[in-house]
């Protein structure tokens, strides 16, 4: 084997270990984004649910029917979760083309839209399913469908509604 052959050979060895190298650190780094995103989603959640909470609770309190109570908490919650989810979760990047940046922004807000009516059908499918046949109480079955739902919306919402 010449020099120019083992100085080629020594090369290529080097060059693959530090591909390799970083072939194993990279799907060890998305999931170490994707768990703080995660994370980052359900702080948010939390903050926005009790924010959904204080309204409902407040409607009521001023007199509208629990119908419209639930509805106006539920809206509030949804606007603030795409806002939150798309500047703290996802960090949702702005392109340097405007037109561009409103024409995202509407998709992301339809495909929110269609994942609100999707998780309202999910959720009440899961609560019939949690109360009826496992036979838990009204009251602790929206805790179960809250955790259930969590990784579905988060899922969605990372692969469909705010995907880069």
């Amino acid at each position: 084997m010449t020099d120019d052959n083992l100085q080629q050979n020594t090369e290529a060895d080097n060059g693959s270990c530090d591909e390799e190298s970083i072939i194993e650190t990279k799907p060890k780094k998305k999931l170490l984004t994707i768990l703080l995103e995660f994370v980052k989603f359900n702080l948010g959640g939390l903050v926005v649910s009790a924010i959904e909470y204080v309204v409902y609770t407040c409607l009521l309190w001023v007199g509208l029917a629990y119908q419209i109570s639930f509805t106006s908490g539920n809206i509030v919650k949804i606007i603030l979760q795409f806002i939150l989810n798309q500047k703290v979760v996802f960090k949702v990047e702005k392109t340097d083309n405007k037109k561009e940046n409103r024409k995202l922004l509407l998709f992301r807000i339809l495909r929110q839209a269609a994942k609100s009516v999707f998780m309202l059908a999910f959720k009440a499918v899961m609560v019939w399913l949690v109360v009826e046949k496992l036979k838990v109480g009204e009251n602790p079955a929206y805790f179960v469908v809250m955790i259930l739902e969590t990784p579905v919306s988060f899922f969605l919402d990372r692969n469909w509604t705010f995907r880069k």
